[in-house]
């Protein structure tokens, strides 16, 4: 349960990090790889956290830091949906919290 804990806090910084390096251009640049991860979830049959640990392994992917952070912050975006009118959630990340200066 632990090591979730610290997974969990891992992509959420991730996901912090991304949205304060793009600002309002987030939701479009992790629209690509929230598809993206959607796309091996559903072909592989498998999760968010190890679709994540997937596309980390392959070639394309796993030297470059700035996409590892991307899937990562995507998979948050699955994960939590974002409430929109209603009260419902939604995965459109076109949803998402605008980045907040400090």
């Amino acid at each position: 349960m632990r090591e979730q804990i610290k997974i969990a806090a891992k992509m959420y910084d991730c996901q912090e990090t991304a949205m304060k390096f793009f600002k309002e251009e987030y939701p479009a640049k992790v629209k690509w790889y929230v598809d993206t991860l959607k796309a091996v979830m559903s072909k592989e049959n498998i999760g968010e956290l190890e679709a994540v640990l997937f596309v980390s392994k392959l070639d394309s992917v796993k030297d470059n830091g700035m996409a590892v952070m991307m899937f990562m912050a995507a998979a948050v975006e699955i994960i939590e949906g974002k409430p929109k009118k209603g009260g419902q959630h939604t995965n459109d990340v076109s949803q998402t919290r605008k980045y907040k200066t400090a």
